[in-house]
């Protein structure tokens, strides 16, 4: 097990070191398949235990191993010896117990015994650092054993891979209660560049520990030195902006003024203030070069620029909840886009769907914002999407989409008497037939009538219109009020042939129906 220091994370890894053979059954056996007593070493690499374990880190963790005797047999687990070996220097690490001990239906945890380290170098305030003024490196060291003579602690400073600056120091103050030092070191440098520093010291135990750091040194001179953005340098339309200026060097208390250029025209976003950053949001497409301006106590000025370009937003495609639609489905319409603003929500989106040569349906977007267009006709559509920020179309863009009519649609013409004495609601086709099965669907009244002369009329008589749609592997069907079939008996409605019904009254006592 190890555990980080820092937050108490713990890493386990578990290995079990006998052989396990087949022949054998179920028998645990020695380091060498047999079942005679047998010594063995075993080898575990730390890397299996914390991902990136190395010599650097590896004074980060607290390590420990547990020895667990299962009690198979009655032989005990004796441990001659348990170490830790850092291959890449050829140190060994102890455990803080006496060998040999043996565990016998039991387990006993021993640690890595407490050795000399010391914590990550850290240079204060890094970005403050520049020429004449002084750097102070800080490390803390723990478990040191000092012997007669106190521990020296060597500074080595290179800029651009140059040795320019050796440092020669004691601890700065001692911790007996926690067993640890401070190390304190200051330095002053007289170039700006890129630097590095390793601190290293050795023990009267004879180990040897070093950290490493890197860090930039800046002129003196008032200066900014970089603007950094929250975004990278393409950014979509109306993408919040925040500018941040990085300023070294000068008098304290700095004033800032934000431009940005367009063209040949520079806009004001924030003159002489005291922000640290700003925000602004760009809707025109194209490069920007954003400008900011420093001025400290002093009166001394600094300004720097860099460049954003805006990108236009695009739809790539709508996803839809079908390939295809059918009649009844509820398709919910999903925008893919490309360099749209983050803060884009769903209901920044406006759908609306056409039927060509017919009419256009606006798709209302629930209360969860989603957009859901309920089909209730097949055929060929336009469905067309518009991107807003706020009041302002940022993009839009058609898409083709087709509807399938996967229901048969069986007619149903019922003629007054019969509409008059019973309710609307006891229409029903009762279908049969394919992989649907048998099932009764309601009809939908309609809101047009059909004259038709049909039956022993003389004339043509008014039926009111009623529709109901039935699977379209079923086979046959008939139309039924409540008990009453038409017919009761033989003339079945089939699907492939016939698709109209029509239901009247022959003399109040019974009804009859034909077909066409």
């Amino acid at each position: 097990t190890a555990t980080r220091k820092k937050d108490g994370v713990k890493y386990t890894r578990t290995t079990t070191p006998y052989l396990q053979a087949l022949q054998t059954g179920s028998k645990a056996l020695s380091y060498d398949g047999t079942a005679g007593f047998k010594d063995g070493t075993m080898i575990v690499d730390l890397d299996n235990l914390v991902p990136g374990l190395d010599s650097n880190n590896f004074n980060d963790y607290n390590s420990s191993v547990d020895f667990v005797d299962l009690g198979k047999d009655s032989s005990a687990l004796t441990v001659k010896d348990a170490i830790i070996v850092d291959e890449n220097s050829n140190r060994t690490y102890p455990m803080n117990v006496s060998f040999p001990f043996s565990v016998n239906n039991s387990t006993r945890t021993v640690s890595l015994k407490s050795y000399y380290q010391f914590s990550k170098l850290n240079l204060t305030a890094p970005d403050n650092a520049y020429v004449g003024s002084e750097v102070k490196f800080v490390a803390k060291a723990e478990n040191e054993s000092r012997g007669s003579n106190p521990i020296k602690y060597y500074l080595t400073i290179s800029r651009d891979g140059k040795v320019v600056a050796n440092k020669v120091t004691k601890v700065s103050t001692v911790d007996s209660a926690n067993k640890t030092s401070t190390v304190k070191i200051k330095w002053t440098p007289t170039k700006a560049g890129n630097y590095s520093a390793v601190l290293t010291a050795t023990d009267s135990t004879g180990i040897l520990i070093s950290r490493s750091m890197t860090f930039k040194v800046y002129n003196k001179k008032l200066a900014v030195r970089s603007i950094d953005t929250n975004t990278d340098r393409n950014v979509p339309r109306y993408e919040k902006v925040v500018i941040t200026p990085h300023v070294t060097g000068g008098t304290g208390n700095y004033t800032y003024s934000y431009y940005y250029q367009k063209g040949s025209k520079t806009y004001t976003i924030l003159k002489d203030t005291k922000k640290t950053s700003v925000a602004k949001r760009f809707g025109n497409t194209g490069p920007y070069k954003l400008i900011v301006k420093v001025k400290d106590s002093a009166g001394t000025t600094a300004q720097y620029s860099r460049y954003i370009v805006v990108q236009p937003t695009t739809v790539i495609r709508i996803h839809n909840s079908y390939d295809y639609a059918q009649v009844g489905d509820s398709v919910q319409f999903t925008p893919i886009l490309k360099n749209a603003y983050s803060e884009l929500t769903k209901r920044d989106y406006s759908f609306s769907v056409t039927k060509k040569g017919g009419a256009t349906q606006q798709v209302v977007p629930d209360r969860f914002g989603y957009h859901v267009w309920k089909v209730t006709e097949a055929g060929e559509y336009t469905v067309h999407i518009v991107v807003r920020y706020k009041d302002k179309v940022i993009a839009e863009k058609d898409f083709d989409y087709s509807v399938k009519n996967n229901k048969k649609t069986i007619k149903v013409n019922v003629i007054s008497y019969v509409v008059n004495e019973k309710s609307k609601a006891a229409f029903q086709i009762h279908y049969w037939g394919g992989a649907s099965g048998i099932g009764d669907v309601a009809c939908t009244p309609l809101s047009t009538t059909v004259v038709k002369n049909v039956g022993f009329w003389g004339s043509a008589q008014t039926f009111y219109q009623y529709v109901a749609n039935i699977p379209l592997d079923a086979t046959g069907y008939k139309f039924h009020i409540g008990d009453r079939w038409f017919p009761a008996t033989g003339g079945d409605g089939n699907t492939a042939t016939s698709n109209t019904v029509y239901v009247f009254n022959f003399d109040y006592d019974r009804c009859i129906y034909s077909m066409e």
